[in-house]
């Protein structure tokens, strides 16, 4: 049974409460009880759990840290950052240019990956489902249909 550093009290469940918040880097814990764990965050404006939260997230963006799931067409570098997967990369790059430019459906564009074996991150094979959502999020794929958009719009004002 612990004793909850503050009040003293024993009690089955504690909160490991970091003295230096994680945010700020810090790493030592001493055990609270609900009570005083609430007191501890709640007691000075900058100490509540939402703004340190966001402090922290923000400090990661910063240093380019990873702080969500690694997106398609990355991998995880040295101290979280982001790389470049140049397999990934690949992957988007040909379902873009057989989406805008071959005019072909997201079917034909899984069937074309997966015959050639190029499987998913999971190393399974493509589902259109799969490939139209990681692909349609890229920057890549969002310009380039901007762009289509632009030449299109150009070419009706030149038949007119």
């Amino acid at each position: 049974m612990n004793t909850c550093f503050e009040c003293g009290c024993e009690d089955k469940y504690f909160h490991d409460h970091h003295v230096v918040p994680k945010s700020r880097d810090g790493t030592q814990t001493v055990p609270l009880c609900e009570s005083c764990h609430s007191k501890a965050h709640h007691r000075d404006k900058n100490m509540n759990t939402s703004r340190l939260t966001r402090e922290g997230l923000m400090r990661k963006k910063e240093t380019g840290m990873i702080y969500g799931p690694i997106p398609f067409g990355f991998q995880e570098g040295p101290n979280r950052s982001l790389r470049r997967d140049k397999h990934e990369s690949r992957i988007i790059a040909d379902v873009t240019a057989w989406k805008l430019w071959d005019k072909i459906t997201w079917r034909e564009c899984a069937d074309r990956l997966n015959a050639a074996g190029r499987l998913n991150r999971a190393g399974r094979p493509w589902s259109i489902q799969n490939l139209a959502q990681i692909v349609t999020r890229t920057e890549g794929y969002r310009i380039i249909k901007e762009k289509q958009k632009y030449i299109t719009m150009l070419k009706i004002e030149d038949k007119q």
